[in-house]
């Protein structure tokens, strides 16, 4: 475009050098005539062969056609009319004629170059709306490729973290492959191995708790039986720390055998065995639970109230009676000695409510999330000869779980701590 507007630039300013040269040459011509000056005749014959080179490359640049022609003619006499004697009236008629052919010349030329700019810039606008076609299909394109591409790699960044989320609950991944670029591919086939090795370790974990809770009963219950021989006088009356220390070696071997049946309870729970429901006399189960702590509450001289009225429900009476037993355990060995513990049990909009609370040590709002997690021991001094397996509370809201409820923590107005059990009254459940 640059080069055509300065040819364009040329050739007007060539059209406008043959005009003013057609003047000159005129008036050089007349001059010769009245003078007849050597001189003149040679100016003149210099400026008519500029004006004939102009007119050439004029006509090359612009092809002016049957003007060129004309002039031309007119311009082959020009020399002999100019040197002659009684010429000037024919001289004047051919002068007036290149004038007026070489104004018609400037004016076609004029023409003929804005006929061109017009359509050079009927060009430019074509070429523009082409361009912006051009580019607004490419826009296009670039944002469904965009899309596509983030397609591509959105949909295994998904599938990857709903992998890496299934891992965190413990279940298993899907068999097939990650798809997309080769490194998303990669990480996939590392996260179904890493959920191999977690299966692998799982597996070994609940083998090692089934065979270390299967070697401790056994001497746990030659111990026990030794201790009940020894209380029951058997091998002889026994004196007052006699009776003491026997008395305590009951105690702790009970709860030995208690921390033993958790860790069974654990390994139970996640073998997802079948519910075992029925109607449960919530009366019956809860005071068969408190009679089983009967001995350290009476040691930490703690008053355990219960509080409900006659009530069946349906439910897993085992699972029921492993989280009572152990929210009942949890509130002595951590609750104030000469406290308080509260039992209650109640029917709210179709749900059964039973509250567990007892005085002592509230938990720190740091650890209120994280207390439900196996073996997760908090900040709160267990009271009490034997340190907790940190599984007591994992394994009750397992059990409440399983019945599709909730175990969570309440604030309950008297109580330090209160745990709160919610069982629905659901269908599959109903005996």
């Amino acid at each position: 475009m640059q080069q055509y507007s300065q040819e364009a630039l040329s050739t007007t300013q060539r059209g406008q050098q043959l005009v003013s040269l057609s003047i000159e040459l005129e008036r050089t011509a007349r001059q010769f005539q009245v003078v007849r000056a050597d001189s003149l005749h040679t100016l003149f014959s210099q400026q008519l062969d500029r004006f004939r080179n102009l007119l050439e490359l004029q006509h090359q640049q612009a092809d002016i056609g049957g003007l060129y022609q004309e002039l031309e003619q007119l311009l082959v006499p020009l020399p002999d009319l100019v040197s002659g004697q009684d010429t000037a009236n024919e001289l004047d008629t051919v002068l007036t004629q290149i004038d007026n052919k070489t104004e018609q010349l400037r004016d076609s030329v004029d023409k003929l170059v804005n006929q061109r700019l017009d359509e050079l810039n009927h060009f430019n606008e074509d070429t523009r709306t082409h361009l912006l076609l051009s580019s607004t299909l490419l826009l296009a394109l670039s944002l469904v490729l965009m899309i596509m591409s983030g397609l591509v790699i959105t949909r295994p960044v998904r599938r990857l973290e709903k992998m890496i989320t299934l891992l965190g609950e413990g279940k298993a991944l899907p068999s097939n492959r990650i798809g997309g670029p080769a490194e998303l591919a990669n990480l996939g086939g590392k996260l179904h191995w890493l959920d191999q090795q977690l299966a692998s370790l799982e597996q070994q974990k609940k083998q090692f708790l089934r065979h270390m809770s299967h070697e401790l009963k056994t001497p746990l219950a030659s111990l026990r039986e030794g201790a009940d021989l020894l209380g029951e006088g058997v091998l002889g009356e026994l004196n007052t720390s006699q009776q003491e220390v026997v008395e305590l070696m009951q105690y702790n071997s009970q709860q030995l055998q208690r921390l033993i049946e958790q860790l069974l309870d654990y390994n139970m729970l996640h073998q997802n065995l079948p519910m075992a429901v029925s109607a449960c006399e919530l009366p019956t189960l809860i005071k068969e639970v408190v009679t089983l702590h009967q001995l350290s509450v009476q040691q930490k001289q703690i008053h355990l109230q219960t509080q409900g009225d006659a009530l069946s429900w349906p439910a897993d009476r085992h699972k029921l009676q492993r989280c009572l037993d152990n929210l009942i355990s949890n509130a002595i060995n951590y609750g104030a000695r000469e406290g308080q513990i509260l039992v209650a049990w109640q029917t709210i909009n179709n749900r059964l409510i039973i509250d567990v609370a007892n005085t002592g040590q509230a938990i720190v709002a740091a650890e209120r999330a994280r207390i439900f997690e196996p073996f997760y021991q908090g900040q709160s001094q267990r009271l009490g000869p034997l340190k907790g397996s940190g599984i007591g509370l994992s394994v009750a809201r397992d059990c409440i779980e399983a019945h599709g409820g909730s175990l969570t923590l309440h604030d309950l107005h008297g109580f330090d701590v209160c745990f709160r059990i919610e069982l629905p009254e659901s269908e599959h459940l109903a005996v």
